[in-house]
């Protein structure tokens, strides 16, 4: 097993690394410009 789950092919159903640091570069880049003072407007 690689603890990094660095492998691009996943059972179906669970998210890839890639997908993973995607929504974490999201979520980080809302937060810090909701800390920076800017409203976060993403349409749901």
């Amino acid at each position: 097993m690689n603890p990094l789950g660095t492998s691009l092919i996943t059972p179906q159903g669970h998210p890839t690394q890639t997908e993973k640091l995607r929504a974490l570069a999201i979520d980080l880049e809302t937060t810090f410009l909701t800390e920076m003072g800017f409203v976060a407007q993403i349409p749901s």
